[in-house]
């Protein structure tokens, strides 16, 4: 089957600079396949409106919901031959987010960043 067929659920939720590319489909090597076709567009209508995206920043997360802790090297390559791993963490809008939505990394980053300003804040009451 060819790519959209698989996955017709596509969204893009845009923030400034920031875009997502969400697609829901069975598995995550359809969702990469459709993630390339995805990808090949929007690269076509950057081209055509002189804008540029930036391959380093690009992340890729294959989120699931299975009892079992799905690993997959399911990758996604761009026009470019950009390579793109899933990865097990990324941030999007200042939320640490991991592949079962269970928002453990978010409370580490922001508990050690917590840690972090109250141990600035100590030693500053015991300098003087």
């Amino acid at each position: 089957m060819e790519p959209g067929v698989l996955t017709p659920q596509l969204r893009a939720p845009v923030f400034i600079d920031d875009i997502a590319f969400i697609v829901t489909g069975p598995s995550a090597q359809s969702n990469s396949k459709e993630l390339e076709v995805v990808a090949r567009r929007a690269l076509s209508w950057a081209a055509n409106n002189v804008i540029v995206f930036d391959d380093p920043k690009t992340e890729l997360m294959h989120f699931h919901n299975k009892t079992n802790d799905l690993t997959t090297n399911s990758l996604v390559t761009l026009p470019h031959g950009t390579i793109i791993y899933p990865s097990q963490h990324l941030r999007c809008l200042g939320v640490w987010l991991d592949r079962k939505l269970l928002f453990n990394c978010h409370v580490q980053q922001k508990t050690a960043a917590a840690t972090r300003a109250l141990n600035m804040i100590s030693r500053l009451s015991n300098s003087g």
